[in-house]
């Protein structure tokens, strides 16, 4: 649930990309983008609940949708979230 939340506050998303050296902290288009890639992150999870009506009768918040996952690579992530990209890979029936 942290990492995930890490995706959808973009000031963290923001500063983890800057810490990690992913983007320069002066660079306004990245910082755009980000922004723009949370409204994104936003439309595809209300999106997400609106299809199953609210369910959540599986343990989905440990799995990535696919709107985060192409977050994770777009903010060129992928190592920092290595660990759980690799398990969502093992547990998800769609992988296997």
């Amino acid at each position: 649930m942290y990492c995930r939340n890490l995706l959808y506050i973009p000031e963290v998303r923001w500063h983890l990309c800057i810490v990690l050296g992913k983007v320069k902290p002066r660079d306004t288009d990245a910082y755009n983008r980000i922004r723009c890639e949370h409204n994104d992150l936003i439309n595809a999870h209300q999106d997400d609940t609106s299809d199953d009506n609210g369910s959540n009768d599986d343990d989905s918040t440990t799995v990535f949708g696919k709107a985060e996952v192409a977050v994770i690579v777009q903010d060129k992530l992928e190592e920092y979230f290595a660990e759980e990209l690799a398990n969502m890979i093992c547990t998800n029936p769609l992988f296997h």
